[in-house]
């Protein structure tokens, strides 16, 4: 073996040394040194090979008699000096051999920087994971996109995430535009914030798409599901169905027709009469399924001289349903009759409650009157 020891090395300008040849090793001693009293590259590993697969190679070997798992294979260590005049790294990079099993090796590497003054882990790559803050220290992590520079963002200190904001007011805190909306601090773990605001679950047209609601007895207590193969809503508590939509209208407490309410509807109403109204002050109706309530407030004109011609109101807004009963209240200005109502299709007539007599025009004319009645119709 042959040693040469020189103080310096130096090439003449445009030369090149040449330490060793391809295959050779070279042994240098630990707690080996190059340094550089400028700001130049200090060390530059360059590769003349053709080969454009591959430049420059730096190994770390370990090259060790009795490799065992978790072994610490290599360091890249960045050091400066601390106002103490103390060697200090600031950042490392550290291989570690997870396993070394041969045919099933398995490594890691680990990104650490210095945090007050102790050494965290701030990415952790391995064969099954990736760990951001292994440490669990306070560290907030962000991702940048090309107009958000919160586009993805984890406070460590107060356990949230953001997407779209680093200033969250949930837990997990979506945010496209501010909209100055309100919370409940009790209540909100997911805030979903835009002007306006929307989330779509996405299922097959056969498929199903659910939100559930779970206790610590149940898993399925409540939800809110859509059936696509049957195109229609479900609303369950305590795991049973409590009422149902879909394109029949509303069933609530079973699916068949009688559970149905297939219509909600409320209008005005245009009530004619055979003597003739002065006013009609209103006239208003509101249906709900086959159930129909209407109410008119009116003043009628002054009645004609026949006592005998019984009067009528017409234009119901739906016809009544044959045979039905009505609920009645009537109200008639100076007349001291017990009134209902006999409902024949869309019209009308009133007689005396206590011997069914019909009132006539004269009895009307130049009354106020107030009706309001409840029935059935067929549509």
């Amino acid at each position: 073996m042959s040693e040469v020891k020189v103080n310096k090395l130096s090439p003449r300008s445009g030369t090149t040394v040449t330490i060793g040849d391809s295959g050779d090793t070279i042994n240098v001693a630990g707690n080996t040194t190059i340094t550089t009293t400028d700001n130049s590259d200090t060390l530059k590993l360059v590769s003349t090979d053709a080969d454009a697969s591959r430049g420059p190679v730096l190994v770390l070997h370990r090259d060790s008699g009795s490799p065992a798992d978790n072994d610490v294979i290599g360091e890249l260590q960045f050091a400066a000096d601390s106002d103490a005049a103390s060697e200090t790294n600031f950042a490392l990079l550290i291989g570690t051999a997870l396993d070394v099993s041969h045919g099933s090796e398995s490594g890691e590497l680990d990104i650490q920087t210095r945090l007050a003054g102790t050494g965290r882990s701030r990415i952790k790559m391995n064969s099954t994971e990736t760990i951001i803050n292994d440490n669990s220290v306070n560290l907030d992590f962000r991702v940048e996109s090309d107009g958000n520079a919160n586009m993805f963002f984890v406070d460590g200190g107060n356990n949230g995430v953001g997407i779209g904001t680093s200033t969250l007011d949930a837990q997990v805190h979506i945010l496209k535009t501010d909209s100055g909306a309100l919370l409940d601090a009790n209540a909100d773990n997911l805030f979903l914030e835009d002007n306006t605001t929307g989330m779509t679950i996405g299922s097959s047209n056969t498929g199903e798409g659910h939100i559930r609601f779970s206790d610590s007895d149940d898993a399925d207590v409540g939800a809110i599901g859509y059936f696509h193969s049957d195109n229609y809503m479900n609303f369950r508590a305590d795991g049973a169905e409590v009422f149902r939509i879909s394109d029949a209208g509303l069933h609530i407490g079973g699916t068949a027709d009688a559970n149905a309410l297939d219509d909600y509807e409320e209008g005005t109403w245009t009530p004619t009469t055979n003597i003739g109204y002065a006013n009609v002050y209103h006239a208003f109706y509101v249906k709900i399924g086959r159930l129909v309530f209407v109410h008119m407030y009116v003043q009628t004109n002054a009645g004609p001289g026949d006592s005998s011609q019984a009067t009528s109101v017409s234009g119901l807004p739906f016809a009544a349903a044959s045979g039905d009963i009505v609920s009645n209240n009537n109200i008639v200005q100076g007349l001291n009759q017990d009134v209902y109502s006999e409902i024949g299709g869309s019209s009308f007539s009133q007689r005396d409650r206590s011997d069914g007599t019909a009132i006539t025009r004269s009895e009307y004319g130049s009354k106020y009157q107030k009706v309001s009645m409840t029935y059935y119709t067929d549509s």
